[in-house]
């Protein structure tokens, strides 16, 4: 606007014909908006430069941050990454750490497992050499009370013809056979009878030269009366190896457990066990004149009543085999 006003001036100047003093007026004005015009020319080149400059700063300052941003950027991708690599390293430790847990337990469970399996077979085999002791003491004393009764042997004289048909030993006493038998039957049913857990059935020898079977309840019945499919499977199993003694007479003993108030009841609990057991021996192949039945109710106790354990006990069934001599 300044240099706008200035060439107005000078052209009204040349334009017409004006004295001295107006011109020199106009000149000081020209020189006067000269100079504003050149100062505000070099204010505004100075405010032009120092915006480049700040520009130029900015630009700079922001160049500066960008490239600290992209450093930040590349570095969190680096720690990122090493977070990764680490956290997939703590994931295959823990696995690995998982699996050798689960393999020792395994190992631990599996050792347990045999060291239990070799205790029941040593504990099965001790109970065995038990009962073979047992068996091999009966039979000991047996022979030994046969051998105490048998009759002397009267020595032939000199010269003496033995009769045709004789033998050179005495003859076997009728009672001396009827313990044979006995240790006969007894050493069978040891054997028929080792499956069973150990505590669960006992043969043994009275002495009154007769052989005790005891049976737990357990054993033979699902209730206490009912035969189960197990003591089916046993009481056919008796049968087949005692039909093999002809002269055997079996007499078949229910006991109740004590815990029955009432005596008449107990007696007749056990008795009626002691028919069920004796009735499925006379149904797989027993003579039904070989076998009798009895119910001792809680007059016989092998332990005490007072547990639960004693009880289970006392709730037995025997079978006494005698021999006829």
């Amino acid at each position: 606007m300044i240099r706008s006003l200035l060439a107005f001036a000078i052209l009204m100047m040349f334009a017409s014909c004006i004295p001295k003093d107006q011109y020199d007026t106009v000149v000081t004005e020209r020189d006067f908006y000269r100079n504003k015009t050149i100062e505000a020319d070099s204010i505004a080149d100075v405010k032009a430069l120092q915006t480049y400059d700040r520009v130029d700063n900015t630009s700079a300052e922001q160049r500066d941050r960008i490239r600290e941003l992209e450093s930040l950027k590349a570095t969190n991708l680096a720690i990122n990454s090493s977070y990764q690599t680490l956290q997939t390293r703590y994931d295959d430790l823990l696995r690995q750490n998982q699996q050798l847990l689960t393999n020792s337990g395994q190992e631990v469970t599996e050792l347990q497992r045999s060291l239990a399996e070799r205790t029941q077979e040593l504990s099965k085999k001790e109970a065995d050499l038990r009962r073979m002791e047992i068996d091999l003491g009966a039979r000991e004393a047996a022979l030994a009370r046969v051998d105490s009764n048998a009759p002397e042997v009267t020595a032939q004289p000199p010269g003496a013809v033995t009769p045709r048909g004789a033998s050179d030993r005495p003859a076997i006493s009728g009672s001396r056979n009827a313990a044979l038998r006995l240790n006969e039957i007894q050493s069978d049913l040891n054997q028929l009878l080792a499956y069973l857990p150990a505590g669960t059935y006992l043969v043994g020898q009275t002495a009154d030269n007769r052989l005790r079977v005891t049976l737990s309840e357990a054993s033979l019945t699902s209730d206490g009366y009912v035969i189960s499919e197990a003591g089916t499977t046993l009481l056919r199993k008796m049968a087949n190896t005692l039909r093999n003694y002809p002269r055997a007479k079996f007499n078949v003993i229910g006991h109740a457990g004590g815990d029955e108030e009432d005596p008449q009841s107990a007696y007749e609990q056990s008795t009626d066990k002691a028919i069920s057991i004796g009735q499925a021996l006379i149904d797989f192949g027993i003579s039904p004149t070989a076998v009798m039945v009895s119910g001792k109710g809680y007059y016989a106790p092998v332990a005490e009543s007072a547990t639960e354990a004693g009880r289970e006990a006392n709730r037995r069934l025997e079978i006494v085999v005698s021999i006829a001599e």
